[in-house]
């Protein structure tokens, strides 16, 4: 099956990982740090304009390529949804954990651990093999193990704290992303990376 094609069998059929993102903006990386003149965080959200943003709800795209203080990190394969501090997340569909990954030590912003608290749930669709992530979780302790089901719209656990290792050293957020295989699950790549990824943006319907 074509990566269009399971884009099209998905569309519409997944539950949301964070209720209510069907009604968040849609918003690209580059328009919002022109609207904030920086792309120092810890500086735009003391902004009364971002808590403005986060409160009506913000999703940053899929596909766009990341800039932070003139240094590219290459193009983003996921989406970002953004919204408080221990927000519920839920399971987009039913699988099989193949991955999870639970950090202790918060005192590191930035390590190996690119998305903090993760599960990596793996669906088979029509013969093909899709690999959800849910980075940037808070803490999940022995919660989950690999070779354990999940069931759609099961509540996985919720948003991690801001400016820690949960979330990379970003605001709280949910990032998720769809893989056709683990390698479609890294954070930042090349355009090499859009033939083994999904776009949540059209499967979730978002604008």
């Amino acid at each position: 099956m074509s990566k269009e094609s399971l884009t099209e069998l998905l569309t519409g059929k997944l539950y949301y990982p964070v209720e209510g993102m069907e009604k968040c903006t849609l918003r690209r990386f580059s328009e919002l740090m022109e609207r904030f003149g920086t792309t120092d965080f810890e500086k735009v959200v003391t902004m009364p304009e971002y808590e403005q943003i986060i409160s009506e709800g913000m999703i940053l795209g899929y596909a766009e390529e990341r800039v932070y203080n003139g240094v590219a990190f290459g193009y983003h394969w996921g989406i970002d949804v953004m919204s408080e501090y221990g927000k519920p997340v839920y399971a987009a569909d039913e699988g099989i954990i193949v991955k999870v990954n639970s950090v202790e030590d918060l005192s590191d912003k930035f390590n190996e651990q690119t998305y903090g608290n993760y599960v990596i749930v793996l669906r088979e669709y029509e013969k093909e093999n899709v690999f959800t992530l849910y980075g940037h979780l808070g803490y999940l302790g022995e919660r989950y193990t690999k070779g354990q089901s999940v069931s759609r719209g099961q509540l996985l656990g919720v948003m991690g704290m801001d400016f820690t290792v949960e979330n990379g050293g970003w605001p709280q957020h949910l990032h998720f992303q769809m893989g056709l295989s683990i390698e479609g699950l890294n954070p930042y790549g090349g355009r090499e990376l859009e033939e083994i990824t999904l776009n949540p943006e059209k499967i979730f319907g978002l604008r």
